[in-house]
């Protein structure tokens, strides 16, 4: 079996990908960056999995005919992210803009910060996980995009919500799919804790 993630902001792609190996140790499993470039990686053909940013990115490029998968789920997705858009999110667009500036002079603080407050469960990066315009651009992405419509290609992908999740509101984010999602019991914004309810 071969999976496909691209992974959630400011997060090693090596810390994912040993999360995946973990629950499924018989898969290839390759973890890519959320960037929109790394899209085009996916193997077509492996089960694809989206995690926060990298779940919108998939639910964009579906929107935009530029991605169509069958065996997709997407854990802790959104169609936007910032608590303005009334979609689920709890964070302001002053705080991602406050996070791009801190992200500027201290990285390592800021990151550090980000992964308390989403309360990940493993340590923030040593060293940067990506580059410095992967990032700022990731978070632009956070702070102003949002999808206009749901795409038909991704309504039947399963969706894992965190019941707990410091980032997110489950139950209004569930609202905006139309198929509805998954609610986790305790679940957090942590990949980890999400994927103990994917089935294998």
């Amino acid at each position: 079996m071969k999976i496909s993630l691209i992974g959630g902001w400011g997060i090693e792609t090596e810390t994912e990908r040993a999360l995946l190996c973990e629950k499924f140790p018989e898969a290839e499993i390759c973890a890519l960056s959320p960037t929109r470039e790394n899209l085009r990686a996916i193997n077509p053909d492996s089960r694809v999995f989206g995690y926060s940013l990298g779940a919108f990115l998939l639910l964009e490029a579906a929107a935009n005919g530029k991605f169509c998968g069958n065996d997709v789920t997407l854990f802790a997705p959104f169609t936007a992210f910032p608590r303005e858009r009334e979609r689920g999110g709890k964070i302001s667009v002053t705080q991602i803009k406050f996070l791009r500036r801190w992200l500027k002079k201290e990285p390592q603080a800021a990151l550090a910060d980000f992964c308390s407050r989403a309360e990940l469960t493993f340590p923030a990066p040593a060293k940067l996980p990506d580059s410095p315009e992967n990032l700022d651009a990731g978070l632009e992405i956070l702070q102003n995009e949002s999808l206009d419509f749901f795409p038909e290609t991704a309504r039947n992908w399963k969706i894992l919500l965190g019941e707990n999740d410091a980032l997110l509101d489950a139950r209004a984010v569930a609202a905006t799919f139309p198929q509805g999602a998954k609610i986790v019991p305790a679940g957090t914004h942590d990949l980890k804790s999400l994927l103990r309810a994917h089935a294998q």
